[in-house]
């Protein structure tokens, strides 16, 4: 999952292909150096959120900052890589032939609607491998959890403090912190933008 933290005006991404396609289809681009045309282009904004299934070809253009949300994985295929070369000349490594059968060629709407109701937890995406929701703080939110699953708090704008215990944890826009399943009550103060993650 991705959210759009900042992103220039012309900030794009590609995610997916823009009508349904084949193995065939995406090699013969992919040889004539025509890859681009058959994939979807999409101009982000902040605040954007786009969820990528497993087999979706994306990228990350330039002029943003995303959140990244996604369930661990040592596997990425690299399907192309702009024609880009280090100091040396040298291109890095491409995966065509491994990810033939892993890509879905089929048209996706990876774009993500979601409330922003101020002080709860608006659920964006909730999925087998991870559940994120969109916190608009304002004031003081109490949080109850069950202790099944640690939750991950990201500040993608504004400041905010979490209150435990008699101890107070300040964070400002980029931070990050992972809340241990142990601890089930807790609250958040401020004003600011939050993303909350935990395993579903």
């Amino acid at each position: 999952m991705w959210y759009i933290m900042q992103a220039d005006n012309e900030a794009r991404i590609i995610v997916g292909f823009k009508d349904k396609s084949n193995a065939g289809e995406y090699l013969e681009n992919l040889k004539n150096k025509n890859l681009l045309s058959i994939l979807e282009d999409v101009k982000v904004n902040e605040g954007d959120v786009f969820f990528l299934e497993t087999g979706t070809v994306h990228a990350i253009g330039a002029g943003m900052v995303v959140a990244e949300i996604q369930q661990t994985s040592d596997i990425t295929y690299r399907i192309y890589d702009f024609d880009r070369v280090d100091a040396q000349g040298t291109s890095r490594e491409l995966h065509v032939d491994l990810a033939l059968d892993a890509i879905n060629y089929d048209k996706i709407d990876t774009y993500k609607k979601y409330d922003k109701r101020l002080n709860q937890s608006n659920v964006i995406v909730d999925c087998p491998y991870f559940t994120t929701n969109f916190i608009p703080l304002e004031g003081k939110e109490v949080i109850s959890k069950t202790g099944k699953s640690f939750t991950v708090y990201m500040c993608v704008e504004g400041k905010f403090e979490i209150e435990c215990d008699a101890a107070t944890f300040s964070y400002k826009k980029g931070d990050t912190v992972l809340i241990p399943a142990a601890l089930k009550q807790f609250n958040l103060n401020g004003k600011a933008s939050v993303l909350e993650i935990y395993i579903s």
